[in-house]
């Protein structure tokens, strides 16, 4: 197994390619199953990442980004991943249906009741 090139974003001693021609990264903790030790190193901006946190997104049925991160990071490693999938719940019309703000209403205007001159309680006693 070999490394990759030297201007990867990840330092030589977390990386290496595997079998199958993937970068994955070294983890420390070697009790693990195989994906959690060696997640397999993504780009944020290629189409296979972005089809990937859609469907992911979609499966979970369209949770935050911390808790997407958090099941997409079991196996693998997205490079500015928190970045990554914002940007693609951002452009998700379910995420954006989820998240969108409610809308004030526009107060109607006063009856003319309300504004005229009022005597004040109890200023009239038969």
């Amino acid at each position: 197994m070999a490394t990759v090139t030297t201007n990867h974003p990840l330092p030589d001693a977390q990386q290496f390619s595997s079998f199958s021609e993937l970068v994955v990264a070294c983890a420390r903790c070697q009790e693990l199953e195989p994906d959690v030790i060696h997640p397999v190193v993504l780009d944020p901006r290629h189409v296979v990442t972005k089809l990937l946190i859609r469907q992911v997104d979609s499966d979970l049925k369209h949770p935050g980004a911390e808790r997407l991160f958090a099941e997409l990071r079991r196996k693998f490693w997205i490079l500015r991943g928190r970045e990554a999938i914002r940007r693609e719940q951002r452009s998700c019309p379910e995420c954006q249906r989820w998240r969108a703000q409610p809308v004030n209403p526009k107060m109607a205007d006063l009856p003319p009741a309300r504004l005229r001159l009022y005597r004040p309680p109890f200023s009239q006693r038969d």
